[in-house]
């Protein structure tokens, strides 16, 4: 999955998204890779299944992100066990 990794988009969907009371998801890149960190937990790298659908090997947690025709994104979608949340962007 090599090929879908790619820093230019991943520079567009890092930043904060508030997900729900006290939660916020902050989405970083670190050497041409793309990182989670919910609050309190540890950072966990995101995997790509297309450009804008990441998973996560250690728990059963998918991210997909959603730019506009700009390229910027103001939400990202959290499939967490199966239930959808929807994080806003912040930051």
């Amino acid at each position: 999955m090599r090929n879908m990794e790619d820093p230019k988009l991943y520079a567009a969907y890092a930043g904060q998204y508030d997900i729900g009371p006290n939660v916020t998801l902050t989405v970083t890149t670190v050497r041409g890779q793309l990182f989670v960190q919910a609050t309190k937990q540890p950072k966990v790298q995101l995997h790509p299944e297309s450009k804008t659908r990441f998973f996560v090997t250690e728990a059963e947690v998918q991210m997909t992100f959603f730019p506009d025709d700009k390229g910027e994104v103001s939400e990202v979608v959290v499939n967490l066990k199966g239930q959808d949340l929807k994080a806003k962007r912040i930051k």
